[in-house]
């Protein structure tokens, strides 16, 4: 059995450029390019699913986006503009996969990505971030919070990129879990990914079913972030969404309550030393001669 989650966001940054293509005039190339490679990886999955169970997926990915590039450079060949930037790209689009496969008595997680759309697991234990981030400097989630590093790679027709993979086992075959593949619009503009952790934990508490919860999810969302946004979820080990609902709904159980009474603290000590040093200014400003 084979459960596969993905999302492709487009670089509208580095495919900010119009052009023609099957969706008609007016889009620009990183729209296009997320949907040509989504649509080819989906049809070779539906038309070859035992791809995916093979040691060199990462491999038929990579041919399968290369050929499908080729196949629209060539129905829609560039225009040439003279020197270019190289940080503008063809078709360029993130790419984030993650394939779910029985064996046996246990489960295997493998997380294919490109950029920084991020694949996670979800288990009882906390949120698992099972991607990297694609970034120049090779900064961690946290660091990239304050620096917000450029991309170092992305899936684009202009030459090579690189898909990366990560394999997780251990997981038995009575395990709960959630994995999810999201683009940056989902995690990126909360201040801390205890703060993504918990919007999750949040919607899926107050949510009666499956289809609830991607409604409250979307709206979450979009009320913190400043881009669009993309989202895939599967569940495993759950006999129904009330059984889902009472393993993930409890804050309590998790580490993120300690991270929030932590940073409590530290926020009310910094407004109290804030107040302190207005105090003391306020006084000097108004000392009588």
């Amino acid at each position: 059995k084979l459960t596969i989650t993905g999302v492709f966001d487009g670089m509208g940054g580095a495919g900010g450029a119009e052009g023609e293509s099957d969706f008609g005039s007016g889009y620009t190339k990183a729209y296009v390019g997320s949907r040509i490679v989504k649509a080819a990886i989906e049809n070779m999955i539906r038309q070859n699913p035992s791809f995916a169970f093979h040691s060199s997926f990462k491999d038929i990915l990579l041919n399968t986006i290369g050929e499908r590039y080729q196949e629209e450079l060539q129905k829609y060949p560039p225009k040439s503009k003279g020197l270019r930037s190289a940080l503008i790209k063809e078709y360029p689009t993130t790419l984030a996969i993650s394939c779910v496969r029985e064996e046996g008595n246990k489960y295997v997680v493998d997380s294919f990505w490109a950029g920084d759309s991020r694949n996670y697991i979800w288990t009882p234990k906390g949120l698992f971030q099972i991607s990297k981030d694609d970034l120049k400097g090779d900064l961690d989630p946290l660091q990239n919070l304050r620096d917000d590093a450029p991309m170092s790679n992305c899936v684009h027709a202009d030459g090579k990129f690189v898909i990366n993979h990560k394999s997780i086992e251990g997981l038995s075959i009575n395990d709960k879990f959630l994995i999810i593949s999201a683009t940056d619009g989902c995690f990126g503009y909360y201040p801390s990914p205890m703060d993504f952790e918990t919007t999750l934990y949040e919607c899926v508490k107050y949510s009666k079913n499956m289809d609830e919860l991607k409604q409250k999810l979307s709206k979450a969302f979009a009320y913190v972030t400043a881009d669009d946004f993309s989202y895939s979820i599967a569940a495993f080990g759950f006999g129904s969404y009330k059984e889902l609902n009472k393993t993930f709904s409890h804050l309590s159980d998790s580490n993120v309550l300690s991270y929030f009474r932590q940073r409590k603290k530290f926020e009310e000590w910094i407004k109290q030393r804030k107040l302190e040093k207005e105090n003391r200014k306020s006084y000097i400003l108004f000392e009588p001669n």
